[in-house]
Order: structure tokens, then C-alpha cells, then sequence
């Protein structure tokens, strides 16, 4: 049996406008859980951060969430958990790695009810260092997924690894980077993806294979991906269909005087019925997917069944067997394989190349070694946290508590990992976007310095922290000034 568990990460940032909220929702979100509540042999795995969450909510696409807890009561999907705010949790100091995760579990508890049920953990971008195991065992969580180039032993099909922090071990699943990214990139077909599992599995008896991307793939990044791969792969493999219907050939097969189309992308027969002369070639559209499908229509004519049989000859039936594959959770894994040993995954993303961990180099999307414009906003959030923490510990009424408490939600949402993804200049690059993140943090902290102006520290203790606030201001501008140049 090869057992596929898939992961769906949904995620938007907290300065996304309601406008590209709607355009993802309408051509992704509500599109895939479509396809995953029509297959009901179908299992995946998702994250779906808290931000996400609050923002569905607030923007009137509260069917996105209804749909989402649905699939969970019904044992189709299991949730992870993650930072809300989809921080990179191995540049965050502690406290703050540890706040993130629960605000997510809060937020989802409560938009997703008892269908979130988290037993796995997904780290923002999967971006991992070992600093990062106390707060996810301490969180109770079973598992942890991370990138394939985080493997530091033989790649495991056949058994699950462990990671530990003080005596306490949970698993680490690695996603297959290469499968995932085939997907993602449109560099797949739901056929030769189903092939491939087939030929990883060569004489063993059970295997697993883990791929997780973006579920904004599906629809937003590439149009109609949803049924063009996923629909017709979840066909191909659904236990109940007649294997004979699924066999995927780019010839035609004849019924009476009309001829039938099998969609070669997604499986699906259907009669082609034109008027007038039949055309020697014709282009048409699959009625389920929505394939372009050019179709040689010479020899027609014959009808009989010698022709008909003549048709197929010579195609290869490469479909994989209902038997063979079977879609499952995450979780589920860990009581179909054994554990294997304890290792030390290797500190990266799931943009991390091998290269790049060589180089010392783990986090190169968020803070490049070489990017001074990384260097520079990675200084100012860890100054606005610093700030942010003195105004929470000197709040002494109820103005500095009230303005400490907007300081502290105004930083949980600016330690998104957006901006500097924007910065990277791997290739992406937007000044505006880079801005983005520089405001929040700063609105932060203007309400965290009203905060300790306020309250009854003593001078020295102000004097100290206005000198901070100079500091953010300073390399504020010095990362604008670099924005002119680039």
C-alpha cells in the first residue's frame, strides 16, 4: 500500500486588502474544500493560521470556516497548529515563539470548535532550528512536519523519525520537497504523479510519501489546478470506481456512431457529439476538469467492433490500482509505520536548498546572511519587542495598561514573516510591501513609549527607553534609504 498524506497550508498575511482576500477565497478556498468534500475517500491534513481565520470572519466569508469545521467533524481533515500570526519562529525570541502559538490555538479553538483537534505542529514556512523543540513539546504536540532538506539520515518512506528536547521524544515527518514541488510549479500530472508514487514503492510492501504546499496553489497561483490535478488524481485512486473506466489513454475509443473522449488528465468518459461532417482533428474541453484536449478523429467512419477494438490497441493502462493508494492523515501514520531513531534535523525552510544550508545560510527567504536590508528589520522587531515587554512590565493604570495591551496586539501581528519575504530579493521584491511591516511595528511602539512615558518608572528608566525609540527611527530610515537605491 502506498499511503499519500497531504498537507494544505492557508495562510494570508494581517495586511492583506479585502479585495485579494475575496479573488483567493473565490478562486481557491472555497474551490478545494469543494473537491475534498466531494471525494469522501479523500483525508489531508491542513493549517490554517489564525490570522487566516480572523480575517474570514471579519470580511464575510464565514462559509470558508463553516466548511472547513465540517470537514474536520467528519474525520476528512485533521488541523496543526502554528504561529498566528505566521511568524519565522526560530528568529523569535522564546517568549514570543511560545505566545504565537497560543494565540493560534485560541483562535482556532475558537472559530473551529471541537473539530480542532491538534495532535501535529507546522512551523511557519517550515522554518526550524532545534531552539524551537521546547516550545512545540511544551505545546503538547505529537509530531512536527518539517522540509525534506532537513533529513539528516536516509530518507524514510518506511518508518517515521524522532526528535527530543529534555527526555520528552515526539515525531518528525519530512515532506518530499521534490513531489511537492512538481505540484506546485505545475511540473506534474495527476498520472505521472500517481506513476511515480507507484515506482518510489518498487518491492516494498508499504510506503508513505508527504507532500505539502500552499493552498493557494490550487486555483490562485495556478488556475483550475484544483480539478486539473487533485480532482483527477483523487478519481484515479477512489476505491469504489470500476478500474476498467479509469484507464487514461491520449487515443480515442468509439461507442456506436458517436465517439467518447477519455480525458487523459483526469479520467473522465464522455460522448463527443458534432454536427455536420466530423472533423479529422478536433479541439475540445474536458466537462469535468476543463482540460484542452486535441483529438484525431481519423478512421471513424467504421463502427464496428474490430475497429473499436483497434482504437486502444498498443495503450499502456498505467493506472494505479484503487488498491494501491490510499490518502491518509499525518497523524495517521504514526500507527501505520514504526518509530525509527532520534535525530537533529538540519536548520531550514521549505525554500532552504542544500547550498544554502552549507553556507550557513538556513533562513534565506527572511534573513539572508548576505541581506543588509534582513539585517536591518530583524534589528528593529527585536527593539520593538524589547519595547513593547518594558511597557507591559511598567504598566501601573489603566491608560498605560490599556495603551500596553494595543503596543502588544499591534506587535503580534507585525511579526509576520511577509516583509521580509518581500526583501529577499530571491527574486521577490516590493518596497511597498517591505513598508508594510515597518509601520506596524512602528505604530507599536509608539504606543508602547506613550506606555512607559505614563506610568511611574523613574526617569533614567524613560530616558533609556526614548533612546530605543531613536534607535528604531534611526534604522528605520537607514532601511528607506536603501529602498531608494535597490
Amino acid at each position: 500500500m502506498i499511503y499519500w498524506a497531504q498537507l494544505f497550508h492557508f495562510y494570508q498575511p494581517p495586511t492583506q486588502t479585502p479585495q485579494v482576500l475575496e479573488k483567493i477565497c473565490n478562486e481557491s478556498y472555497r474551490p478545494l474544500l469543494d473537491v475534498l468534500r466531494q471525494n469522501p475517500h479523500i483525508k489531508a491534513t491542513l493549517n490554517v493560521n489564525g490570522v487566516l481565520l480572523d480575517m474570514l470572519h471579519n470580511h464575510g466569508h464565514r462559509d470558508i470556516i463553516n466548511n472547513l469545521q465540517s470537514l474536520g467533524e467528519k474525520g476528512k481533515v485533521e488541523f496543526t497548529g502554528s504561529g498566528k500570526y505566521h511568524p519565522i519562529l526560530p528568529l523569535l525570541p522564546p517568549a514570543e515563539r511560545k505566545r504565537q502559538i497560543e494565540l493560534n490555538i485560541a483562535a482556532g479553538a475558537h472559530f473551529l470548535g471541537k473539530a480542532y483537534e491538534l495532535k501535529g505542529f507546522f512551523p511557519p514556512e517550515m522554518c526550524f532550528s532545534n531552539d524551537t523543540l521546547p516550545e512545540v513539546i511544551t505545546a503538547d504536540y505529537q509530531w512536527i512536519i518539517l522540509s525534506g532538506v532537513a533529513c539528516p539520515n536516509q530518507w524514510p518512506v518506511d518508518k517515521y523519525y524522532q526528535v527530543e528536547n529534555k527526555g520528552k521524544k515526539i515525531s518528525v515527518f519530512f515532506r518530499d520537497d521534490i513531489l511537492s514541488n512538481k505540484i506546485s510549479f505545475k511540473q506534474t500530472s495527476a498520472h505521472d504523479f500517481l506513476e511515480q508514487l507507484k515506482q518510489m514503492r518498487g518491492e516494498k510492501e508499504n510506503i508513505y510519501v508527504i507532500t505539502a504546499m500552499d493552498a493557494e496553489t490550487f486555483g490562485h497561483h495556478v488556475q483550475n489546478w484544483e480539478n486539473l490535478f487533485l480532482r483527477a488524481a483523487y478519481e484515479q485512486i477512489d476505491p469504489t470506481r470500476n478500474t476498467g473506466d479509469k484507464i487514461e489513454q491520449t487515443r480515442i475509443e468509439y461507442a456506436k456512431e458517436e465517439p467518447a473522449a477519455i480525458c487523459p488528465a483526469c479520467g473522465t468518459r464522455f460522448l463527443l457529439v458534432f454536427s455536420g461532417k466530423l472533423p479529422q482533428v478536433g479541439e475540445v474541453t474536458c466537462p469535468n476538469c476543463q482540460a484542452e484536449l486535441k483529438v484525431d478523429f481519423k478512421g471513424t467512419a467504421k463502427k464496428d467492433k474490430e475497429k473499436t477494438s483497434q482504437s486502444t490497441q498498443g495503450v499502456k493502462n498505467t493506472d494505479q490500482s484503487p488498491q494501491d493508494i490510499k490518502t491518509v492523515t499525518i497523524s495517521e501514520l504514526t500507527g501505520l509505520f514504526p518509530p525509527g531513531e532520534v535525530v537533529a534535523p538540519k536548520a531550514s525552510s521549505w525554500s532552504t536548498s542544500a547550498e544554502d544550508i552549507l553556507a550557513g545560510n538556513p533562513y534565506p527567504l527572511w534573513r539572508d546572511k548576505d541581506n543588509e536590508i534582513h539585517r536591518l528589520q530583524w534589528e528593529h522587531l527585536y527593539l520593538c519587542i524589547e519595547i513593547v515587554n518594558k511597557a507591559q512590565e511598567c504598566a501601573d493604570s489603566d491608560e498605560c495598561k490599556s495603551l500596553s495591551e494595543i503596543a502588544r496586539g499591534l506587535l503580534d501581528m507585525a511579526e509576520y514573516s511577509c516583509h521580509f519575504w518581500w526583501a529577499s530579493r530571491r527574486p521577490m521584491w516590493d518596497m511597498n510591501l517591505i513598508q508594510l511591516g515597518l509601520i506596524d511595528q512602528w505604530r507599536a511602539i509608539v504606543n508602547a513609549y506613550r506606555a512607559i512615558n505614563k506610568s511611574g518608572a523613574n526617569a533614567e528608566t524613560k530616558a533609556n527607553y526614548y533612546h530605543k525609540v531613536v534607535a528604531t527611527r534611526d534604522i528605520r530610515n537607514k532601511i528607506v534609504d536603501r529602498l531608494f537605491i535597490l
